[in-house]
């Protein structure tokens, strides 16, 4: 066998090996499932938390005269706790989005 047969046979042998361990990685059909709620679910959650924070910021930005001092407080905690919440939901998705071998966006 000549220098070149080898590294053929060798590079072969590593695509094969790379197609193989790609195959046995590959979820369930019930994992993929899982995984296309998750992503769903986590979509939804991002939506929901959107519309949340926006109604708040509003309600603490564009309507703060008409609410007390301490009702302004929460709704400013409010909007750090809805964007973490929002963040946390992207994650989610990203998760997702890997265990169903997705492109990462």
């Amino acid at each position: 066998m000549t220098t070149i047969d080898t590294r053929f046979s060798s590079a072969a042998a590593t695509a094969v090996a790379a197609h193989q361990a790609h195959q046995a990685n590959r979820p369930s059909p019930a994992q993929q499932q899982t995984a296309q709620r998750l992503l769903t679910g986590a979509n939804y959650a991002m939506l929901i938390f959107l519309g949340a924070f926006l109604v708040v910021a509003y309600l603490a930005w564009g309507l703060e005269a008409e609410f007390p001092l301490m009702t302004v407080a929460v709704l400013h905690f409010l909007q750090l706790f809805l964007a973490g919440l929002f963040k946390l939901s992207y994650v989610v998705r990203l998760i997702a989005q890997h265990l169903l071998g997705q492109q990462l966006r």
